[in-house]
């Protein structure tokens, strides 16, 4: 029935008041929530599912979507569960549990996702290139997946990255876009927050609420950066300055950072502005940054997003599958941002 993996479900949730439970349910109870919220959507529409898939099927989609790859005959690694014959040929129930979590286990695994991070990340263009290439990005990134390490917590480390991007891969997220505010502003909605409000640099958006001031609001929590001495400087240092103010282009007004939606951040307490930012950025009460990336690892493993495209989300752009994408979001967060977890969730509950 699904292209690769059910993904997950959501923690329970009272039904008087609404709170949130204690703890998130097993893993079987989350596919199990997955397939019911479905279900309902299903015959709400009148569509009739396709089958599960075979165990064939599974096995090379699997592949494919973890590590991107077809699956090799036999066991390369001796884990005794991965390939061809192994898979196929063992009876036990709960196989797809266990090739699962032997593929996250893979460094191809961990290499395949910091590919697919790092195309969305950065900008394909001959810029990377000029700043040494996307060599150390890409090995910082794919530690991040090998180690499983919280994805909020991998986006902070890329918001406040400081230093030259040939020495520290996190950087070159800031020196591949030549440190613009405005293109790191337009970036980092995109990519963290599923948003796109690029547009709004010069009007106000034509499709969503959105306004010039919120944009420019935004981008001033870039705007203390420290700036290349010329502007041909290849060694870019990212680096945090103490002054720095953005003017909306063609007026004369100084806008405050400002969070998306939110309300201005003052620039007491002495926290820059980019920590400040990111502290707002990946809290769990955030409405975008958790519902964008489960948005995005679902259209990983589906093909396409809950919404599509997955980087514009908004009223005018809505879910195929809403109360799913509102129970994963809220999930995603209570398990601490586990992307691992967010994947294993097994199917063995359909084909017990």
């Amino acid at each position: 029935m699904f292209r690769c993996l059910v993904l997950l479900s959501v923690f329970a949730v009272t039904a008087s008041a609404g709170v949130l439970s204690a703890a998130p349910p097993s893993e079987h109870e989350m596919a199990a929530r997955i397939d019911e919220l479905l279900a309902v959507s299903w015959k709400e529409n009148g569509i009739k599912p396709a089958p599960p898939a075979s165990d064939a099927e599974f096995l090379r989609r699997a592949w494919l979507d973890l590590c991107g790859i077809i699956p090799p005959i036999n066991d390369g690694d001796g884990d005794g569960i991965s390939g061809i014959h192994s898979f196929l040929d063992d009876p036990s129930p709960d196989k797809r549990e266990r090739l699962v979590q032997g593929l996250l286990n893979k460094p191809t695994h961990a290499t395949h996702f910091a590919n697919q991070w790092k195309d969305a990340m950065l900008p394909s263009d001959v810029q990377v290139r000029r700043f040494g290439g996307d060599n150390g990005f890409q090995t910082w990134l794919r530690g991040q997946f090998a180690d499983n390490i919280p994805y909020d917590k991998t986006v902070s480390e890329i918001l406040t990255a400081n230093g030259n991007a040939n020495q520290t891969g996190p950087a070159l997220f800031y020196t591949a876009l030549q440190l613009k505010l405005e293109e790191l502003a337009a970036s980092s909605l995109r990519i963290f927050l599923g948003t796109q409000i690029s547009c709004a640099q010069c009007h106000d958006h034509p499709f969503d609420h959105w306004k010039r001031k919120d944009f420019w609001g935004y981008a001033a929590f870039f705007a203390r950066l420290q700036q290349p001495a010329q502007a041909q400087q290849v060694a870019f240092q990212v680096a945090d300055i103490a002054t720095g103010e953005v003017r909306i282009p063609e007026t004369e007004e100084i806008v405050l950072p400002k969070f998306l939606g939110g309300d201005e951040s003052g620039d007491e307490g002495g926290a820059t502005r980019r920590t400040r930012l990111v502290k707002w950025l990946t809290s769990g009460d955030n409405p975008w940054f958790s519902r964008a990336t489960v948005n995005r690892v679902w259209a990983v493993h589906f093909g396409r997003g809950i919404v599509d495209p997955v980087d514009d989300l908004g009223e005018h752009n809505k879910p195929s599958y809403p109360q799913l994408l509102t129970e994963l979001t809220a999930y995603f967060v209570e398990t601490g941002f586990d992307l691992n977890r967010l994947i294993r969730t097994p199917t063995s509950v359909r084909v017990a």
